[in-house]
């Protein structure tokens, strides 16, 4: 594995996924076996907290990069939940603009489980 990409998110009572910025337990996934050759790469989903508080959105970004994050990322990023143009570059004041992933090379494998969880309740790509 070259990229590790944890998402900052829960389901609800329905199973649908939401966003949870606090509940990224970055900790963990930096801590993985053979850690030095993966690149990991937390995200987080520009909803709620984004709208309504940017800094903190940014501080747990900033919290995750100061740890040992090799970069970092947003899914479903348009201008929308109280953006005021906050999204239309994501730069969130860190050093300098990071490079995103090389794109991968090798195969494309339909997930079916992951550590004992079924996908397929699920997009192959949405485990959680």
């Amino acid at each position: 594995m070259d990229d590790l990409i944890p998402v900052a998110q829960k389901m609800n009572h329905m199973d649908v996924h939401q966003e949870d910025a606090a509940g990224l337990d970055f900790d963990w996934f930096n801590q993985l076996e053979e850690r030095q050759d993966i690149r990991v790469i937390p995200m987080q989903y520009p909803w709620e907290l984004f709208g309504r508080d940017h800094q903190v959105w940014c501080d747990l970004f900033y919290s995750c990069l100061e740890r040992g994050a090799d970069m970092y990322g947003a899914w479903d990023g348009t201008p929308h939940h109280g953006d005021d143009g906050k999204f239309t570059k994501l730069d969130i004041g860190y050093a300098d603009p990071m490079e995103p992933p090389a794109a991968p090379v090798g195969g494309k494998y339909r997930l079916q489980t992951l550590e004992g969880f079924r996908t397929d309740r699920y997009q192959y790509y949405e485990v959680v």
